[in-house]
This record gives structure tokens, sequence and C-alpha cells, in this order.
């Protein structure tokens, strides 16, 4: 039985998988559960020389991920609160007032359970290794600059290195599994021969 989870957060970006697989002989149960979890607050204000009162920019909140078995977002979920407001994956148009600082949060939290009965091996992956998103994108006349320094707009997005998939390490798993199995079988058939 394994489970291995990862989870990475910076500024604007969420990463997070689980990988269990779960394996029992014949006659017994097995159950594997992997969790992971990340977020990251911020603060943000709305500046312009131009303007005052309030004005409504353009939020950027993007999700994407798979599953496979029994993996899914976890007990935590996924959200994104900007102030007071919660907000939904895609693009939602945030009031903001002019000068006042407002608060912001984003978290995911992902699951994977194998259970096994009786000899099977069920695998199960939530990958949102390449998950969430988050860009503020001011128009003209106003600056968005947040408490942290990190520049939220999508134009200066740069990618992140990701979490290796579950998939990849099954794949190398499955690899080193193979590779042994093949030097047993060279070092029996060379007994057998001798």
């Amino acid at each position: 039985m394994s489970g291995t989870a990862g989870a990475f957060a910076d500024f604007g970006v969420l990463k997070a998988t689980a990988f269990s697989q779960s394996s029992s002989p014949v006659g017994t149960q097995g159950f594997i559960s992997a969790n992971a979890g990340a977020e990251f607050l911020d603060t943000g204000t709305v500046f312009s020389n131009v303007f005052q009162g309030t004005v409504s920019i353009p939020v950027t909140y993007q999700i994407t991920g798979t599953f496979s078995g029994n993996g899914g977002i976890g007990p935590d979920g996924v959200e994104f609160v900007v102030g007071n407001n919660i907000l939904s994956a895609g693009i939602t148009n945030v009031t903001f007032t002019v000068g006042q600082t407002v608060n912001f949060l984003a978290y995911i939290n992902v699951f994977a359970d194998a259970t096994s009965v009786s000899g099977g091996t069920p695998t199960s992956a939530a990958d949102f290794g390449h998950s969430v998103h988050i860009f503020f994108d001011a128009p003209e006349g106003y600056t968005f600059v947040a408490g942290s320094g990190h520049d939220y707009s999508s134009t200066a997005a740069t990618p992140v290195d990701g979490v290796p998939e579950p998939s990849t390490w099954a794949m190398m798993l499955l690899g080193f599994c193979g590779l042994g199995f093949m030097a047993h079988r060279r070092r029996n058939s060379a007994m057998v021969a001798a």
C-alpha cells in the first residue's frame, strides 16, 4: 500500500496532488488515503492618480485538475475569497474602493482514497498540479498593488515548475518493478542453464 501527496503555494498560484494505491493479499482488505492542501493569504490596494471612488476590476480565478478512482476535492475544498466576496472559477468583476486595502485568501485541498478487497490493487488520484491561478487586471489609470509585492496581472504571469503528477510517480514505480522482474527472470534462467 502506498500514498503520496504534495502541495505548493506561492502568491497567485496553488498546486496540489494526491495519489494512493492499495493492495492486499487474498482474503484481506486494505485502505490507504493521501491528502494535500495549499493556501496563501495576501492583501491588495487599488491606486489611481486620476480617479477616486470605486472601480470594477476583473479578477480571474482559474482551476484545472483531474480525478481518477476515488480521488477528488478534499473536505476543505477549493475557494478564493476577496474581501467578503467568495468567487467562482472564471472571471468576476469585483468592486474596489481606491486607496482601501482588501484581504484575499485562496486555498485548495485534494484527496485520493484507495480500498482493496481480497487481492485487488485499486489506484486513486487527484491531480491539481497545474491548478489554481489568480489574476487582478486593473483597468488603465489604476494599479493593483499587493502587500506581498507580487504582480497579479495576467500579463506578468510566469509559469512555475509543477509538482510531479501522480501518473508520473506511478509510471516510475511500474518501471522499477518491471526492471526488478526482468533481473529476477534473468537470474533464474541463468541458474537453470547452469
